[in-house]
């Protein structure tokens, strides 16, 4: 049940985020472009970071998110372990295409050509793939844009694990089960992801907590029984992503640092603050220097 509650939170949250809106700035998740490791385009850092460097990710963030400023790291703030004196991708076309002369990729390479992105279908996510498509036209790249219904969620899912694209736009927030609520509008009923109980596309309402369903006027449903989750933790954003067996890691990414570092922080007492906060901070470095993803916004805390 955990895991199928983790898997459903990665596929729901694509589309749902975009359309959600929180009343003060808190984060708890991170929305990214997702590198598909296993292509033979994506082998050399080189290039993965070459991307983060031709896409103007403070345009995407100010202009289509209504967001002051880029994520520098892949941990929000107000989270443990989120670091602002770290500096991750800077907008730089000129360096973009240096790393990738460095990588022995040029501007024609038959290996940018035809380059697929997958998608949701929400306004703005598309907004930002258009984005994306054009930005990385500068360093050779052709991207094609493939768009799927957020509300089919067993498509999503299955394209992402699929592995046959070379790049993909998702969110992640952070949490346990019964982090992320559905509404059903026809019964006012409501329930965590994890009961498996879906309603019909047009009768759902998400919810990023128990409280906010309750607020917006739904019950609980009886049969689920959702319940209040904890507050999110670090952890519980990077482990499925970033973890080699996490359950949303559809990079197909795999560093044994930053995997034992996730394993030692799941077992850490809470109360080592610093340790925990230091522990955090090395794996975002690790995870920027890799760049298996690059952060587009920070998904705010629904209060």
């Amino acid at each position: 049940m955990f895991l199928r509650s983790r898997i459903l939170t990665a596929i729901l949250i694509a589309g749902w985020l975009l359309a959600s809106a929180a009343s003060a700035k808190e984060y708890d998740g991170v929305w990214f472009l997702g590198l598909n490791l296993d292509k033979p385009i994506f082998k050399k850092v080189e290039v993965r970071r070459a991307f983060g460097q031709a896409i103007n990710r403070q345009a995407i963030a100010q202009k289509i998110m209504s967001e002051e400023a880029a994520p520098q790291g892949v941990i929000p703030p107000g989270m443990a372990g989120y670091d602002s004196s770290f500096e991750g991708f800077s907008y730089n076309v000129a360096e973009a295409k240096r790393l990738m002369s460095e990588a022995g990729v040029g501007m024609d390479d038959p290996r940018l050509k035809n380059m697929i992105l997958l998608h949701t279908d929400g306004v703005k996510t598309v907004a930002i793939a258009e984005e994306i498509s054009r930005d990385l036209q500068m360093i050779g790249a052709k991207v094609i844009l493939k768009q799927i219904s957020y509300s089919d969620q067993s498509r999503w899912y299955s394209e992402l694990k699929s592995e046959k694209y070379d790049m993909f736009l998702m969110g992640y927030k952070a949490g346990e089960i019964g982090t992320l609520f559905i509404g059903d509008q026809k019964s006012g009923l409501f329930h965590s992801v994890g009961c498996g109980k879906i309603p019909a596309p047009e009768n759902q309402q998400f919810f990023g907590s128990y409280q906010e369903a309750i607020r917006a006027h739904y019950a609980p449903d009886p049969a689920c029984k959702p319940r209040p989750g904890k507050e999110p933790d670090t952890h519980d954003l990077l482990e499925p992503l970033f973890h080699w067996g996490g359950s949303a890691n559809f990079t197909g990414y795999k560093n044994s640092r930053v995997d034992i570092y996730l394993d030692q922080l799941e077992e850490l007492d809470p109360a080592l603050v610093e340790l925990r906060n230091a522990r955090f901070k090395a794996i975002n470095q690790l995870i920027m220097l890799d760049a298996p993803v690059i952060p587009l916004f920070y998904i705010q805390k629904e209060l």
